[in-house]
């Protein structure tokens, strides 16, 4: 599993949670700590799939988004996005 890190225009595609953490603490804006580096290894260890955001400052995030995208052309192509699960609908719309 890979992470693709967002905030504004600075962007990363990394293989590990390591060097997620190094991507972001090599932006000054973003005040990394023990409590926010625990908080994204969790969340990379955890069974979610939906993209998490990480308040910086008031209305600014930086967000992760699991992928199975090897190189950031993939993730950019959406060649490996995880298929949406199929609802079971048994009743037929009006």
């Amino acid at each position: 599993m890979n992470l693709y890190l967002r905030y504004f225009d600075k962007e990363a595609l990394v293989h590990n949670v390591e060097d997620a953490i190094d991507f972001l603490s090599s932006i000054p804006e973003i005040e990394m700590d023990d409590d926010l580096a625990d908080d994204i290894r969790d969340y990379a260890e955890s069974d979610m799939y939906y993209p998490k955001r990480y308040k910086v400052r008031p209305r600014v995030y930086f967000i992760i988004i699991k992928t199975e995208a090897e190189t950031m052309l993939d993730f950019k192509q959406k060649k490996a996005l995880r298929p949406a699960p199929v609802e079971n609908r048994d009743h037929a719309a009006p």
